[in-house]
């Protein structure tokens, strides 16, 4: 594992971590504070930026995929071609 898909990781479960972390503290304040339309746009957000990060870090996993590739290949303007007769 490389130094980058470390960090890619380490970042993803960071913002993992906060994003459960408010969506706890939002279904708190629906069930105290009884105030079910802003607490569901708030879980909607927070939703939306867990998908986010998700998308955001496979993203990353397959760009340091291709820098891997071009790496170990030498150079950027590699194209593979399979010809079937």
């Amino acid at each position: 594992m490389t130094s980058d898909e470390r960090d890619d990781m380490i970042s993803g479960l960071i913002f993992a971590f906060l994003s459960g972390v408010s969506f706890v503290v939002f279904i708190n304040d629906a069930v105290v504070e009884q105030n079910l339309i802003g607490s569901v746009l708030m879980i909607g957000a927070s939703s939306l930026s867990a998908i986010l990060g998700y998308l955001l870090g496979e993203r990353a996993r397959r760009d340091s995929q291709i820098s891997t590739k071009q790496a170990s290949t030498g150079s950027r303007d590699v194209i593979e071609v399979t010809v079937k007769e």
